[in-house]
């Protein structure tokens, strides 16, 4: 395995030097944050390569209706109603359960929606369940 190269602690007033996950003044890095473990990978959530062709169709789809019906040359985010230029996102309306839902890979219960849209809708869903 491949070595990353050596590089400046980034902790404020710190001169040392990071090789291999250890400042050579401060010790070894100490990860923080939020970590996606407790969720399994992305397959096993539900986003395997069925769902890649399905998420690609449903995005050609919008594309083409926006651009026929006059009112866009990009789909339109259905939560604010503007063109979604780039970081297309697909959302489920209705959350699905996993790989076995039929939910997962219905065309009816998909909607186009910028990053930031589905976000905030994804933040409201689960603060709302909890």
């Amino acid at each position: 395995m491949a070595k990353l190269p050596s590089r400046t602690c980034g902790k404020p007033g710190c001169l040392g030097i990071i090789r291999d996950d250890t400042c050579s003044a401060c010790g070894p890095i100490v990860r923080t944050g939020w970590t996606d473990d407790n969720r399994g990978t992305s397959k096993e959530r539900g986003y395997d390569e069925a769902w890649t062709r399905t998420r690609k169709e449903f995005i050609l789809q919008a594309t083409l209706e926006a651009a026929t019906s006059g009112v866009s040359a990009y789909p339109i985010c259905e939560l604010c109603n503007t063109p979604v230029v780039d970081q297309i996102h697909v959302d489920h309306i209705v959350p699905h359960k996993g790989l076995d839902d039929p939910m997962r890979l219905d065309m009816d219960n998909l909607r186009i929606t910028h990053m930031r849209c589905h976000m905030r809708r994804t933040a409201r869903q689960r603060h709302e369940t909890q």
